[in-house]
């Protein structure tokens, strides 16, 4: 499990060209929870207010993980990606709203690391590796 965490966030800026880094590693090179781990970090860093920007609609979210099918995303994953509706994103944050005030708190029985990205990754991850 150490492993593979590793390697997901290790490559997540990889990108499905080449073009990314650290390693320029291209397509079914990179491994597979880090190409939906891009994905769906860069979908949070969008729909989210940051100090240097404000959150993007869902709408407008998803439209620019679609314009990066294929250069910067793995087309499979952007594919499985926009089939989950606006409404079960809305359920996800709400359980990570939960479980993050529960980490606050002390009322978690997720074990220490766990984080709101592990959460979106679980519930996308729905096909197979190749």
């Amino acid at each position: 499990m150490i492993a593979v965490t590793y390697e997901m966030v290790y490559c997540h800026h990889e990108k499905f060209d080449g073009s990314g880094y650290p390693r320029g590693l291209k397509a079914g090179q990179i491994p597979l929870e880090a190409r939906i781990f891009a994905v769906v970090d860069v979908f949070d860093a969008l729909s989210s207010d940051r100090p240097y920007h404000r959150k993007r609609n869902h709408e407008d979210a998803v439209k620019e993980i679609e314009k990066n099918r294929g250069t910067h995303f793995d087309p499979r994953v952007v594919d499985a990606f926009v089939q989950i509706p606006e409404a079960e994103w809305r359920r996800i944050r709400e359980r990570i709203a939960v479980r993050s005030a529960d980490v606050v708190t002390g009322h978690h029985d997720q074990p220490i690391g766990w984080n709101k990205y592990s959460r979106i990754l679980v519930d996308l991850c729905s096909f197979e590796k190749e």
